[in-house]
């Protein structure tokens, strides 16, 4: 081997020695906490349930009063399902029973999952159930698709999946102007984005910098004031990319349950064109 050959290859090694070194590193931390897991291991070992922080990673703010997760149907059996029928619920807030299943003031579990659980239930033929709310407020397809991707690993025998509401209005979008929001609807740029939160290395600069930073309230906490400055018209060239961005996303979903062998069923929407941030046919933008 050649002198000039050793040097490359020391200094190959000088500079991707770091890089993999992180990687393992991330890769320990995450099997040791699942922090990146959308399900956690319980104390007692005997069931998994949803993880809180594998959603709010999905949002640029910290406003976890809002993504907060089904109070209800959390968790599933940690050890082998058997005869257990396993139905995992995929959606926005609806899904998530959005506001009395997600706010503890409630104390109301009123989602359809759990309306679900409880005409099944009577249904005798029907073996045991396990049944797992897994909708967020303000998921849209593309991060429903990702929770399909970590989901589909826990042998789901039904997935059952409410989206199409949060398109314009999703998480990453719901902090930003509908112009910048384009930038998410590249899923090359987003991917990346989403995997680099997912990193022990990002959450710590974030908490580091929260920890330093004046504490202020954020400025798209008014929702319905955000809306009204964001609408989204129906002859908007912006409808044809959203548009084109859930198709293809649906197509994926459907792509990967047939390779994974899951039964699917996509739930159609009900219209919300005339509420934030649409505004309807018979609107006017001055009389919005």
């Amino acid at each position: 081997m050649s002198k000039k050959v050793r040097h490359f290859l020391y200094y190959v090694i000088l500079v991707l020695a770091p890089f993999f070194l992180w990687l393992t590193v991330e890769f320990f931390l995450n099997k040791i906490t699942e922090r990146f897991e959308p399900l956690k291991t319980n104390k007692e070992g005997k069931s998994l349930y949803l993880n809180q922080d594998y959603f709010n990673d999905f949002f640029i703010y910290n406003l976890p009063a809002f993504y907060t997760t089904s109070t209800s149907n959390r968790a599933i059996h940690l050890e082998k399902k058997n005869d257990r029928f396993r139905i995992f619920c995929l959606g926005g807030s609806t899904t998530a029973g959005y506001p009395y299943n997600t706010f503890p003031q409630f104390s109301c579990p009123s989602s359809f999952p759990n309306y679900l659980r409880a005409i099944l239930q009577y249904n005798k033929n029907i073996p045991d159930l396990e049944i797992l709310n897994a909708g967020c407020n303000a998921l849209n397809s593309y991060n429903i698709l990702q929770v399909f991707k970590d989901l589909k690993k826990y042998d789901p025998d039904l997935i059952i999946v409410y989206t199409g509401h949060n398109e314009f209005f999703g998480p990453n979008e719901f902090a930003l102007p509908k112009e910048k929001a384009l930038l998410y609807y590249n899923q090359s740029y987003s991917g990346i984005l989403f995997k680099l939160r997912r990193t022990f290395l990002y959450q710590g600069l974030r908490w580091f910098i929260r920890l330093f930073s004046k504490k202020s309230s954020s400025e798209h906490q008014d929702y319905l004031s955000w809306s009204k400055k964001n609408y989204v018209l129906h002859n908007d060239p912006i409808n044809d990319v959203v548009k084109a961005n859930f198709q293809k996303n649906l197509k994926e979903l459907v792509k990967l349950a047939k390779d994974a062998g899951i039964k699917l069923v996509l739930c159609t929407p009900v219209s919300n064109w005339t509420f934030p941030p649409f505004i309807s046919k018979l609107d006017t933008i001055e009389g919005y």
